[in-house]
């Protein structure tokens, strides 16, 4: 009887563990469950830019997530772990947090190689170790660390690559190699070396086209395919093909309208639009054309203003808002509406003003706030030289911190040409010479081998100033010939030799 009793016992002892067993399985496959559900809605509600919620979505799959060791985790597991962290991360960036984000893709990054060392042949840890690169490489590109950003980058081009060959007809990973040529066109471009970026950004244009062919109703696809025509476009404006750049402008400008009207809830497709048309009017500008420049400008500024009111937390979009409101400064400057353009600059500085209280914010913030200074001191009935002084020593200091952006001495030579100007009005020539040639001289290493409007118009503006049109001459003739009509370069272009 006592046998009968013990055997009884250990077979109802069995049975609790395997039911305490089962219960803990399905426990865990609903958890699993439940984490790869709130990552992937994450992943889904990006086009709208709710900052809130994604950042909600994020942070309850990762408290959910970090319960568990990761010498515990399946690969599944360390694949959503990576998600949510990125996803985190993606959220500090966009709060400008950037610290935190990048310990947020540090541990995601880790997580996905991980996930990868353990099961090599998965697709599925192959493209995740390829999205926190890119994160990770994003994070340094927004910190002027280039080489880093560009390390990551590759690293995610090959990942990209890897998965067409695992798969070589499938969408995702096609799309997801164009997004990886997409940016390290943006690197070249920024770096100056514009050919080789079009090259990136042609290749991943092709990509997303030959997507678009099998899924033509993927309006997220066409918008991201927008989103590379216009580096193109911008490529095309820094060569001094003009007319294509405002061809491609305004192609990109029609397709989200239309992509807007049927989804009129996506505020990131809605910031696109609005700083879309920023880019068309800086490239009416060039081309002399104010009234379309000044049509465009005042759209992008309501439509950011309409945005930043319905996310005030996002601080990209109030960035933009306030680069925006500098160029409809810019415009109104130009057009001899001066209250206008102060109207606009004093605007543009309270956001810039805010955005800089955190120490910790971007090298491009603080340039964007130099120049918004330096648009209000020009648009002074009375124009004070020691006010150019500020802001003049911030972009040095900019420029000075990540030399091998020309972007840098570009716009440093646009605030000593203008400072130039107002020296030689008050009669300080030799001041007015010493900044003029300094300018010069931080272009000229490029000028002679370029075709960027951006900087030969400072470079030939600098050269005619003081007195050196002939060095000039080339320059000024081709600038003529692609249609190059900016108001204050055009006034020195009619200087007599």
């Amino acid at each position: 009887v006592l046998a009968i009793f013990a055997g009884a016992s250990a077979l109802l002892a069995l049975l609790a563990q395997n039911a305490r067993d089962e219960a803990e399985q399905r426990r865990e496959e609903a958890l699993q469950l439940s984490d790869f559900m709130l990552v992937d809605l994450a992943d889904k509600l990006r086009p709208l830019g709710n900052l809130k919620l994604l950042d909600s979505i994020g942070a309850k799959a990762l408290s959910q997530l970090e319960g568990r060791p990761e010498a515990q985790m399946r690969v599944e597991d360390l694949i959503n772990r990576s998600r949510a962290l990125r996803t985190v991360g993606e959220v500090m960036m966009e709060q400008a947090k950037l610290k935190d984000a990048e310990s947020a893709f540090v541990r995601a990054d880790a997580a996905a190689r991980s996930a990868l060392a353990r099961a090599p042949d998965s697709a599925d840890a192959l493209a995740e170790s390829g999205i926190a690169a890119y994160w990770l490489g994003y994070y340094h590109y927004r910190r002027n660390e280039f080489d880093d950003a560009r390390q990551h980058w590759s690293a995610y081009l090959a990942s990209s690559q890897g998965l067409v060959r695992l798969e070589p007809g499938n969408a995702t990973w096609l799309v997801e190699e164009s997004y990886a040529h997409n940016n390290l066109g943006t690197l070249a471009r920024d770096l100056g070396r514009i050919d080789e970026a079009i090259g990136y950004f042609q290749r991943s244009a092709e990509l997303k086209q030959r997507v678009l062919i099998a899924k033509p109703d993927d309006d997220n696809l066409r918008y991201e395919l927008i989103d590379t025509l216009s580096w193109i476009s911008s490529g095309d404006k820094s060569q001094g093909r003009l007319v294509e750049a405002a061809a491609g402008y305004a192609e990109q400008i029609g397709i989200l309208r239309t992509l807007i009207a049927a989804h009129p809830g996506a505020r990131a497709w809605e910031r696109r639009l609005a700083t879309s048309l920023m880019g068309s009017a800086e490239l009416a500008v060039s081309r002399g054309d104010s009234d379309d420049a000044g049509t465009h400008i005042d759209e992008g500024v309501s439509r950011l203003e309409t945005l930043t009111h319905q996310e005030p937390d996002n601080l990209v979009w109030r960035r933009d808002l306030a680069h925006a409101h500098m160029v409809a400064g810019e415009i109104a400057r130009l057009r001899g509406d001066s209250d206008t353009a102060m109207t606009h600059f004093v605007q543009a500085r309270a956001l810039t003003a805010a955005l800089l209280e955190d120490k910790k914010s971007p090298p491009e913030w603080r340039r964007l706030d130099a120049l918004i200074r330096l648009g209000s001191v020009q648009s002074k009935p009375v124009v004070d030289v020691a006010e150019f002084d500020a802001s003049i020593a911030d972009l040095r200091e900019i420029a000075t911190s990540a030399p091998e952006e020309i972007a840098g001495n570009v716009v440093l030579a646009n605030a000593l040409i203008a400072r130039g100007k107002a020296y030689a009005r008050f009669g300080q020539q030799e001041a007015a010479t010493r900044d003029w040639s300094e300018a010069v001289t931080l272009l000229e290493p490029h000028a002679q081998n370029t075709q960027d409007t951006n900087l030969l118009s400072p470079w030939v503006q600098a050269e005619i100033l003081l007195g050196r049109r002939q060095n000039a001459e080339a320059k000024i003739q081709w600038l003529q010939q692609i249609g190059f009509r900016h108001p204050e370069v055009v006034a020195l272009f009619r200087t007599p030799q």
